[in-house]
């Protein structure tokens, strides 16, 4: 099964719903398991139909050193704060 699908609605009357706790599982195992050490900034469900949250919007954000080593002379500069956003609906 989907590893953010409410499996009980689905196999009660179809519906393709997110399940929060579901959703939160699978950030976490998937930041867990990842090499990017992110922090999980937002995880917000949202619903184009009532009742039946269809998409997630997730932000995370993590600290990166820019790369300056082939720049002769550069001092290395201090870690910058990097945020990426996904979005994901399901149809």
């Amino acid at each position: 099964m989907g590893h953010g699908l409410d499996e009980a609605r689905l196999r009660a009357d179809g519906s393709s719903c997110l399940d929060a706790a579901r959703v939160r599982r699978s950030v976490a195992a998937t930041l867990a398991a990842s090499d990017v050490h992110a922090e999980l900034v937002e995880l917000r469900l949202s619903s184009a139909r009532t009742g039946c949250p269809d998409g997630v919007v997730i932000t995370l954000r993590t600290r990166v050193a820019p790369f300056t080593a082939a720049v002769p002379g550069a001092n290395p500069p201090e870690p910058l704060i990097a945020s990426a956003r996904a979005t994901l609906v399901v149809r």
